[in-house]
Order: C-alpha cells, then sequence, then structure tokens
C-alpha cells in the first residue's frame, strides 16, 4: 500500500479550500448577495414575491391612515381573506370598530372593511368600508302545518 505524504495531504487541503470557495462565491452571486460585485438584480429595492401577509400589512396601515381617530378596533377576517386568481389580487377584509367621529365619544359600530390589494406589488388597489346592518330573517312557517308541511 502506497504511503500519503505531507505534500499530498496540503494538496489534498487546497483543493477542498478552493472547491469550497468557488461554490460559496457561486451560490452568495446567483442569490443575488454580491450585488457591488456584479451580482444581483437592478430591482433589489421591489419585492420579489408578494404574500398574503405582505398584503395584509399594507391594506391594514392603509386602513388605519383612512380611518384615522374614529378607529376603535380592526380585526382580520382570516376565513374571507384570500388571494384571487382570477383577478390576480390579494382580497383582504377586516372588521373595524368605528365611532361616529373623531371625539372617540358614543357608541362605535361595526362595518366591513374591504381592501383589494395587487398581486405583484403590495399596494392598496381598491379599498371599500361598509356598514355592518343587522338582517334578522324570521323563519317562515305555513299556517297549515309545522316546519316540514305536516299537521300540527
Amino acid at each position: 500500500m502506497a504511503r500519503i505524504t505531507r505534500g499530498q495531504n496540503i494538496f489534498m487541503l487546497v483543493v477542498a479550500t478552493v472547491v469550497v470557495t468557488f461554490s460559496v462565491a457561486l451560490t452568495l452571486y446567483m442569490s443575488g448577495s454580491l450585488a457591488p460585485f456584479g451580482g444581483g438584480r437592478e430591482e433589489s429595492s421591489q419585492y420579489r414575491t408578494v404574500t398574503l401577509t405582505d398584503a395584509l400589512v399594507e391594506c391594514e396601515r392603509h386602513a388605519r391612515k383612512e380611518l384615522g381617530k374614529r378607529l376603535k378596533s380592526l380585526s382580520v377576517d382570516t376565513h374571507s381573506s384570500r388571494f384571487d386568481t382570477m383577478d390576480h389580487r390579494y382580497k383582504v377584509f377586516f372588521i373595524a370598530e368605528l365611532y361616529d367621529n373623531n371625539s372617540r365619544k358614543g357608541v362605535a359600530k361595526s362595518f366591513h372593511v374591504n381592501c383589494f390589494s395587487s398581486g405583484e406589488r403590495a399596494t392598496v388597489a381598491q379599498f371599500k368600508v361598509v356598514e355592518d346592518r343587522d338582517y334578522k330573517p324570521e323563519a317562515i312557517q305555513r299556517q297549515e302545518g309545522g316546519v316540514f308541511g305536516w299537521p300540527l
């Protein structure tokens, strides 16, 4: 069996170091982290991927700015908020409690806030506030019978 010399050990160590350094540098270059050295994209200040969380944060910021001091509380309707593939928009829904004026006195009323955000950028495209009116339908019963029409 051939014996490994000290020179061969040093050569293998140098080769391994060069391979690892090249791999790390190539990874950083391709991911855009080496922008000062020519890597990366020119649009580094813009989003690469917009998520529902980005849309939610932007819509909440817009709602708080629009509603101002009238706002008592603002909660996200996580059941209805979604990405609509047909419109290519994020649709974020809130329930807001609003006072009648900026004095913050009296009873706060419930409102539905609809906010639509662009799918490519986290910007508000449409914003709407609608009052929540209680609609309580009454059960309809026929005179001739019970719920299923059977005689009483």
